[in-house]
């Protein structure tokens, strides 16, 4: 039997290639990267992650994904206050809207044998010296097995 079942590498570039087909670093002037699974160590640039939580294996397959855009915050002007550490602020603006390009682009997707939608239309989490938003990715995805 031949199998055609989806692999979490499978949902990743299909996620990927929507951003890629829809041209987003260019046309909202991502500073960094969209990139698969991880971003490049140390980055201060504006980045695009797309990661897979789960992916089962059934007929028709059902998964989440995660796509994170990673914005650097904002430097603040000095607080006064001589031993604080971290003086910066969530870019906000940044953030809402490279969320809503992405939104745009990723709700209700259809190719050729799987689809994606939202799942959650975004959470902001703080990290080191930035913010993220966090967009949930539902994806289904029909499993053609063929007997050869």
């Amino acid at each position: 039997m031949d199998k055609t079942i989806k692999t979490a590498f499978d949902g990743i570039n299909e996620i990927y290639q929507v951003f890629i087909a829809g041209n987003f670093a260019a046309n909202n002037g991502l500073t960094g990267q969209v990139s698969k699974q991880s971003r490049m160590l140390n980055s201060k640039m504006e980045d695009v992650v797309i990661s897979c939580l789960v992916l089962s294996a059934e007929q028709i397959q059902d998964g989440i994904f995660n796509v994170n855009i990673h914005v650097p915050n904002l430097e603040n002007l000095p607080s006064g206050i001589p031993n604080a550490v971290d003086n910066t602020q969530p870019n906000y603006d940044r953030l809402n809207e490279l969320g809503r390009a992405a939104i745009e682009l990723l709700d209700d997707s259809w190719l050729y044998n799987s689809h994606f939608y939202l799942e959650r239309a975004g959470e902001i989490i703080p990290e080191s010296k930035g913010h993220f938003f966090n967009i949930r990715i539902r994806y289904h995805a029909l499993r053609q097995d063929r007997n050869n």
